[in-house]
Parts: C-alpha cells; structure tokens; sequence
C-alpha cells in the first residue's frame, strides 16, 4: 500500500505528473523542514532542510536513493530543489545496472502517442 501510494507521487504529482520514467515504477516522498533556531527556542523564518527519498523499481526495490539539501535560497519546497537531481541518479542507475522495465506497457503507451 505504502508503495502504491508513493508511486503515485511520481506518476501524478512530482513536476505535475511528468516525473514519471517510462517503463519504471519509482516510489518518491519529499520533506520540507524549517530549521532550528540554533541556541534559541523556535524555527529560522524562511530557512529549510530538503529532503528526497525514493526507490525503484517500486515492487522489488534494487536501489534506494536519499538526498537532502540545507539552507536552499529563494526555493520552499523539496520537490523544487530535489527532483530533478533525484531523476539524474535514478536514470543513471538504470542505465549502468541495465535494470529492465518492470512497467512495459509504459514504454508501449508512450511509444503509440
């Protein structure tokens, strides 16, 4: 369930539905944090940990990628600061490894448009 779910973030959320990698499934959630106000009680206004953690191919998971990025300028949220890097390793890793599709009717419908 958990990852149908973050499945679906990927396929219909992440960058407005167009994160998705044909043929793969890839389960994705973000974090966005205010940070600590150091020595004092409360949060940095304006200040932010990013966090991206995913896996694929969702159902039989072979690599687990997890980023995180401290103090982002003039970004909110992780999604802005962390897909694209996080779809760079991914496809990478697919490549190198040679993973094969485990979602090929993907590759078939994205081919016949």
């Amino acid at each position: 369930e958990i990852s149908r779910m973050l499945t679906n973030v990927v396929d219909t959320t992440l960058r407005g539905g167009n994160a998705k990698i044909p043929g793969y499934s890839v389960a994705a959630k973000t974090g966005t944090a205010q940070m600590t106000n150091e020595g004092e009680a409360g949060y940095v206004e304006g200040k932010y940990l990013h966090s991206f953690f995913g896996y694929f191919p969702s159902y039989e998971p072979k690599f687990l990628v997890f980023l995180f990025h401290t103090y982002p300028k003039d970004v909110r949220y992780a999604s802005e600061t962390l897909t694209d890097p996080f779809l760079n390793i991914t496809k990478f890793l697919i490549n190198y490894y040679q993973i094969p599709p485990d979602r090929p009717e993907d590759v078939i419908n994205t081919l016949a448009q």
